[in-house]
């Protein structure tokens, strides 16, 4: 279930640094559907869709992100395919879309680094 970007950043940021929150995990039933080709693409095309409303949403309060890419290195997760970072006080927030391996859930998560 995807959860409302803004919100979770709000939550995020009234936490302690390095904190990570879920905006959408979706995980595979079974090694059949993990080895789905179609089904990969399809899930990858939809991250990728998500990430940029929730990148959008977060640049309409947060501003525009400070980075953007494929991979950073405040982001602590494997197979990052998206990601944007904001300077929000004396803090960096994280957008990241991940998938690592076929098994892996993939993920669209938010979070907070010093």
């Amino acid at each position: 279930m995807r959860e409302a970007a803004v919100a979770v950043a709000r939550k995020v940021l009234s936490s302690p640094a390095g904190e990570i929150a879920e905006l959408w995990v979706r995980p595979f039933e079974d090694g059949t559907s993990a080895h789905d080709d179609a089904l990969q693409e399809r899930l990858d095309t939809d991250f990728t869709v998500a990430f940029d409303e929730a990148r959008s949403q977060l640049a309409a309060v947060f501003g525009p992100p400070v980075r953007v890419g494929e991979d950073d290195e405040i982001v602590p997760l494997c197979g990052v395919f998206r990601f944007a970072v904001w300077s929000v006080g004396d803090r960096e927030m994280w957008l990241a879309a991940a998938h690592e391996d076929r098994e892996c859930p993939f993920l669209l998560l938010l979070g907070t680094a010093l």
